[in-house]
């Protein structure tokens, strides 16, 4: 007798089909759950492993709200190294690194960690980003997904929700499942009683709760440190202009301070709670030097941030500031010559070769020097390691168009189009190498279009007003031109 009569088969074929309807809705929950962004980050499968990296999307939801964006590059395996500490650094564009993200301050932490406690593995992740507590809440869940062993706060008053109930949101996930957490008090100088008032409110919030929880979370003063008990205070530019993040010398003054709170609230190291403020102080151009050293920070990367520091500085200060940055311009091109550059790349291997940006840092450095192979085997050490850096793969497709190597720098341009087709600089570069090609149509296009988002870079205008007038439009070329002088005095 069989099983199914012909009056049953209708049903059966529906219930059939019902059910294949929800595996493969599961099977799309799933990939759903395994590979979309989870907040500032998303999944991706690179050489057979899953990796957490940037969500292009992210930044455009912060550049979306009229926030200025500063996203330190995250490429971090989803699976844990066994013996490896993992902390996540959340806050604002300080901790973000803004202007100059290459040297982020979970970087410096991290380096500045592989110094004092050689013994202790430890990788940190950088989740902060420019964009106020929106920015903040939105990456509390994926800090939460990279199961770290603790979390460091370190935010401006303009960062973080300064209520109880939203620092609250980011604690008690944490203290759940385990993760310890450092508040960093904010290390800015902010003047006027409103200021003062909201900063004193501020740390009150983040001590009473680190008080309600010992030994699980902890608390450091970075202000204190760097501002109230610093003997050079109001006389030491080259460690605080106006925030004490602008400069190298300040990024690594908080995360000396940073290292010691971690250390502590691990019990690695004991930590005098009432320091004498001179002796820390004394320590720290050793501190400096050595930071400097392993990361790669050159007279290059001095000038190129002290002209992004500039750029942010009253007007008041942008005349002595200017005689700083002509001044670092002399020493760079004078001091680091193709010999510096390559003992510097070498040493700072040594002490940590499986940081990607310290290979691009020599990458680029090496290409402007004309090393186009030493350059080139620096730049695979990197991508090795970080394959889809935004800002590595413009320095890389400049280097090789500047060699003539069009197909490898149209390689390098692909890549980020995959990886993000919105990224700034990507039409600009794609430009260049459409003119080294002589394909001056398809220059002026891409640029016009580069231009459309960008009004305001004069070199853009001017290249295309050279490139309309090879093309014989005169009058365009002459908008061009007024547009970049325009543009240039803006």
């Amino acid at each position: 007798m069989p099983i199914f009569t012909n009056r049953s088969r209708p049903a059966v074929r529906l219930a059939l089909a019902g059910l294949i309807l929800l595996l493969f809705i599961g099977l799309l929950v799933g990939l759903f759950h395994r590979f979309a962004s989870v907040g500032p980050l998303q999944k991706v499968r690179h050489n057979g492993e899953t990796y957490f990296r940037n969500d292009p999307d992210f930044g455009r939801r912060l550049a979306d709200r009229g926030t200025q964006q500063a996203i330190p590059p995250v490429w971090v395996s989803a699976a844990r190294s066994p013996g490896v500490r993992r902390v996540v650094l959340l806050g604002g564009s300080a901790a973000a690194g803004f202007p100059m993200t290459c040297y982020h301050l979970g970087r410096v932490i991290e380096a500045r960690w592989r110094a004092r406690f050689p013994s202790e593995p430890l990788e940190a992740v950088n989740l902060s980003a420019g964009g106020g507590a929106g920015a903040w809440r939105e990456s509390v869940d994926a800090a939460m997904a990279l199961e770290p062993d603790m979390i460091v706060l370190y935010a401006e008053e303009d960062a973080v929700s300064g209520d109880e109930a939203g620092v609250r949101g980011l604690v008690d996930p944490a203290l759940t499942h385990g993760v310890k957490v450092l508040f960093v008090l904010p290390a800015t100088k902010r003047t006027g009683a409103s200021a003062e008032e909201n900063k004193n409110d501020f740390h009150a919030l983040h001590r009473k709760i680190a008080g309600e929880s010992v030994p699980a979370i902890a608390t450091i003063d970075a202000d204190r440190f760097l501002h109230g008990e610093n003997p050079t205070r109001g006389t030491d530019d080259e460690i605080f202009l106006d925030d004490s993040h602008l400069t190298f010398a300040g990024r690594v003054a908080v995360a000396e301070s940073i290292v010691d709170g971690m250390a502590a609230l691990w019990g690695i190291a004991p930590r005098d709670e009432s320091p004498e403020a001179a002796a820390w102080w004394r320590k720290f151009p050793q501190a400096e030097n050595e930071a400097r050293r392993d990361m790669l920070f050159t007279g290059y990367d001095e000038h190129d941030m002290w002209s992004l520091v500039m750029k942010q500085a009253e007007p008041s200060r942008r005349a002595l500031l200017e005689e700083k940055v002509r001044d670092l311009r002399r020493r760079a091109a004078l001091g680091w010559d193709t010999t510096d550059i390559i003992v510097a790349y070498e040493r700072a291997q040594l002490q940590n070769p499986r940081d990607p940006l310290t290979h691009f840092t020599a990458g680029r450095l090496l290409g402007l020097r004309g090393e186009g192979e030493r350059a080139e085997e620096a730049f695979s050490r990197g991508f090795a390691l970080q394959p889809d850096n935004t800002a590595a793969l413009l320095d890389h497709a400049a280097m090789q168009t500047k060699r003539g190597d069009i197909d490898s720098a149209r390689a390098s341009l692909d890549i980020l189009q995959k990886y993000d087709s919105q990224a700034e600089g990507l039409l600009k570069m794609q430009a260049a190498v459409a003119l080294r090609e002589a394909e001056l149509p398809e220059a002026a296009a891409l640029l016009q279009k580069h231009l459309d988002s960008n009004p305001g870079d004069s070199e853009a205008w001017l290249t295309l007003s050279e490139i309309q007038l090879k093309l014989g439009d005169f009058p365009a070329s002459d908008v061009s031109r007024q547009s970049g002088k325009d543009a240039a005095v803006q």
